[in-house]
């Protein structure tokens, strides 16, 4: 079969702008995949030794996080414990006064929001009843489908009895803090007097030390921590997440195992 000249030579245009074309498409499609990132959640719980409303709470956080380590999910839990109880009759020895002003900067940034225990909070959201298992699930799984804005490389170094971590945070972070939190689970308390008085509670997580920095003037650095005499490292870890300076909405996390350095 013959084929005239010009048809040839259409025919080699239209090929070279279909090749054209999806040499030009590709790329963009391929770079709009790389630059999404999975979904993180970070879940943190005001709470008290002092409060009987508190430990239905400090069981669902426990199931939270042994559920989300045995499905692999990035899910970070947090247990801050409040010092207003401590009039009350029991003095929690693992609350601070700075643990409830974080919790009042959040109320008074939802905005008509209550300020009481157990509270939880999911990634920043405004709060909820903290032993609302149901709805955590719910916050957390719809958290996990949102794609985390940006990431944090963290190393973490122990001399004695200080752990100083160094970050780098890539991705959205212009208006922003690094939060982080040294954290341990496996508490158990004896608590003998108090609206809980005679019970032995359980804790997952309990922050035992937190600083923030303002990521605004640079997104890497260094910040170091005093551990506490009676911590134990094998059950301790740094998680560190990027939080909105105003809004206080999460858009990235991570964490490092004390045990494993």
């Amino acid at each position: 079969m013959k084929y005239s000249s010009s048809f040839i030579v259409i025919l080699l245009l239209v090929l070279g702008f279909t090749f054209l074309l999806v040499a030009w498409v590709s790329p963009t499609r391929t770079s709009n995949l790389t630059t999404d990132l999975p979904g993180v959640t970070v879940v943190e719980l005001f709470t008290s030794q002092g409060c009987s409303s508190c430990p239905p709470a400090d069981a669902v956080l426990r199931d939270i996080a042994q559920q989300s380590e045995e499905q692999n999910l990035t899910v970070y839990v947090l247990s801050f414990h409040v010092d207003y109880w401590n009039r009350l009759g029991w003095k929690d020895p693992y609350s601070h006064s700075d643990f409830t002003e974080r919790q009042r900067t959040y109320t008074q940034t939802w905005q008509n929001s209550q300020m009481y225990t157990p509270q939880m909070t999911v990634n920043g959201k405004p709060g909820f009843v903290g032993s609302r298992k149901q709805q955590a699930w719910q916050e957390i799984k719809g958290s996990l489908k949102q794609p985390a804005q940006s990431s944090i490389n963290l190393q973490v170094a122990i001399s004695g009895e200080q752990a100083t971590m160094a970050y780098q945070v890539t991705g959205d972070y212009q208006g922003k803090h690094l939060q982080i939190a040294l954290v341990e689970k496996n508490i158990q308390t004896s608590v003998r007097r108090g609206e809980n008085g005679g019970k032995t509670l359980h804790h997952t997580h309990v922050v035992r030390n937190f600083s923030s920095r303002s990521l605004n003037s640079s997104a890497q650095g260094k910040v170091t921590l005093q551990l506490p005499e009676d911590l134990k490292t094998a059950n301790a870890s740094i998680i560190a997440y990027v939080q909105d300076e105003t809004n206080l909405k999460i858009n990235g996390a991570s964490a490092q195992t004390l045990a494993d350095i």
